[in-house]
């Protein structure tokens, strides 16, 4: 879950980046799939890890 101030925090990066505003939903839609795209990285790393892969 994203708090606001991750919300404002990921704006002023997209700007930054972009030299673009983006409104606060845009950011939250984009902030949101970016945290579930690593959610699913780590869980993919971790699931590797275990079965010996990675060590």
């Amino acid at each position: 879950m994203l708090t606001e101030k991750d919300i404002e925090e990921y704006r002023e990066i997209y700007k930054k980046v972009f030299k673009k505003e983006i409104s606060y939903s845009e950011a939250l839609e984009q902030g949101t799939r970016l945290l579930n795209f690593f959610k699913i990285i780590c869980k993919s790393e971790k699931s590797q890890s275990y079965n010996g892969k990675y060590r």
